[in-house]
């Protein structure tokens, strides 16, 4: 048996390439897109950053000014107007009827917004 030098040695080249992949192809048969993008600059992703920061802060704002707002309209319809009106034991049946629904109305709208904010952010 005679062994040639050739056979003898290790393979000492590298190793084959992974064949080619057409990414169009793999798209197109699984409905997918393809898209490159380059990095984003630094100064831009600041920017944008900041932005996105200060929409936020404004919008938790607006929110809390809003709550605030409809909070004290609230306090006042139910403590200037139905409050005096169902304790005045001159009102008549029908002033009272308009304070019970008004305060009905008022106690099912503030539910229903909370629990309208709690499902409406879990989704988010």
């Amino acid at each position: 048996m005679n062994l040639s030098s050739e056979q003898s040695k290790p393979d000492l080249q590298s190793p084959p390439s992974p064949p080619d992949i057409d990414l169009n192809e793999v798209a197109s048969a699984q409905n997918l897109t393809v898209e490159i993008k380059s990095a984003e600059h630094p100064l831009v992703m600041q920017a944008r950053l900041t932005r996105e920061v200060t929409d936020a802060w404004f919008g938790r704002l607006r929110e809390f000014l809003l709550f605030v707002s409809v909070l004290s309209g609230v306090g006042v319809i139910i403590g200037f107007v139905c409050l005096p009106i169902l304790n005045n034991p001159k009102a008549s049946a029908d002033d009272k009827k308009w304070a019970t629904s008004t305060l009905t109305l008022i106690v099912s709208g503030g539910v229903g917004y909370l629990t309208g904010k709690n499902s409406s952010t879990k989704g988010d």
